[in-house]
Formats: C-alpha cells, structure tokens, sequence
C-alpha cells in the first residue's frame, strides 16, 4: 500500500444522536456542462452507492487516525505524491466498507501539475468519511440500542470532522492511486485531509482539526501561499519546472 495509507481509522468512533432533516440526494454535473472543458480520458470508476434522499441522520461519529507523516505544506506532499492536479467534484457518491462510511467523488481536471493525469480527465477519489445507511450499519457493526437502525436511517462518520466533498467545490489535490483490489483505479489524497486544498476566490486553505488547530505549524517548514498562484509556484519550484 503507498504512502497515502499511512493512518489508521480507529475503529473506536465517539458516536452522538442526532436528529436532523432528510437529506438531499446525490448530485452531480457533467463535465460537458462546465465552459471550456477539454476532453479527456474517462478514469471513474463504477460505484455501488445509495442514495441518502429523504433519509434521517440518527447518529454522528467523530474518528481519529493515527499518522505514520505529517505534512506541513504542500512543498513537503509533493515528494510523497504520484500526481497533483487543480479538478472540480462533478459527483459524489456515498457507501461503505465493512459497514464503514467511505465516500467517492468524481473530479475533472482543470490543471496537472505533476504525474501523468491530464487535463480534461476524470478520475474518481476516495474519502473515509461519509454515510453508513442504518441496515448496512446495523448488519456489519451490530446494534446500536436495542432495535436495529433501518435503510432510512443514516449514521454518519468523519475522520477529524474533515467536511465531505461536494459538487461544484474546486480542490487542489495530491494523489496516490490505491493498488489494493477492491480499490483498482481508485485514487486518495496524500495524509488524508493533509493532501486537499480548497480553492475559493483565488485562494487556498486546507481542513484543520479544530481539537489541533496548529497542526501545520511546525518549525523549520516554511507556510503554504494562501494564493492558488502562489502554491502553483511553490510546487513548480520543487519540481524544477
């Protein structure tokens, strides 16, 4: 497994009840929808999904991972990253693995910076966070309370409350492609939420956990540009392009 692997969702989740309003469905857009879009190649991946629609969140969890390398900033993921692109989420689907919330997104490539994904491609990417549907979660994980949670139910799960991805939302992304067989052709950001930058209005920023809001800041590296043109020179700088 590549370098990208190197946490460990514990399998201890600190879960609270909630009670919300149904949700809204999965969505997403075409890349023939989007101006200026160049054709590439198509790299989704299938995905066996359900739709979370009208479903209720009657539980939340809040994950830990455990870190083999931190990653200050983007100079530091570079090294450790296969490929580096500037994509747009097109769609996102949300399932599970072992009655464990994993969403997917699809993305389209607007800039590539390093590695042999071009622009116009879409890929699809992986998150350990998401949607476990009530049935999926009561079957696999056992129960919770003492009846089983139903296929309208929905618990959901996030590794250090990092947000989900969302249609419309621009990323800079360092990738890794996950060569485990269930995972063929599937790609995951470097140190998780470490490895995505959200670009709005021409600047940059990245998830910080707000229990170690100072998790970037660590002596001798030097802090990310908050600009996208700013970090798309810091990375070109350490790829001597």
């Amino acid at each position: 497994m590549k370098q990208v692997a190197s946490f460990v969702v514990l399998l201890v989740i600190l879960f609270s009840v909630t009670g919300c309003k149904p949700l809204n469905g999965n969505s997403s857009i075409s890349p023939d929808q989007i101006p200026g879009t160049i054709a590439g190649i198509d790299r989704t991946v299938e995905i066996v999904s359900y739709d979370i629609s009208g479903k209720e969140v009657v539980m939340t969890g809040v994950g830990r991972a455990d870190f083999d390398k931190y990653y200050p900033n983007a100079v530091s993921l570079t090294e450790d990253t296969d490929s580096i692109i500037v994509a747009e989420t097109i769609a996102v689907h949300y399932s599970h693995m072992q009655g464990f919330a994993v969403t997917y997104y699809d993305v389209l490539v607007e800039e590539s910076w390093k590695g042999e994904i071009g622009i116009g491609d879409t890929l699809t990417v992986m998150q350990p966070s998401g949607y476990v549907r009530g049935d999926i979660f009561s079957e696999q994980r056992g129960l919770w309370g003492e009846e089983p949670l139903t296929a309208d139910q929905l618990v959901k799960e996030l590794v250090y409350g990092e947000p989900l991805p969302e249609v419309g939302e621009r990323y800079i992304l360092f990738l890794t492609e996950w060569n485990e067989p269930e995972l063929k052709n599937i790609y995951c950001t470097v140190g998780e939420f470490m490895g995505r930058y959200v670009i709005e209005n021409g600047n940059v920023s990245r998830y910080k956990p707000e229990d170690n809001p100072d998790i970037y800041n660590v002596p001798g590296y030097t802090a990310d540009p908050e600009t996208l043109d700013g970090l798309r020179l810091a990375v070109a700088d350490t790829l001597k392009i």
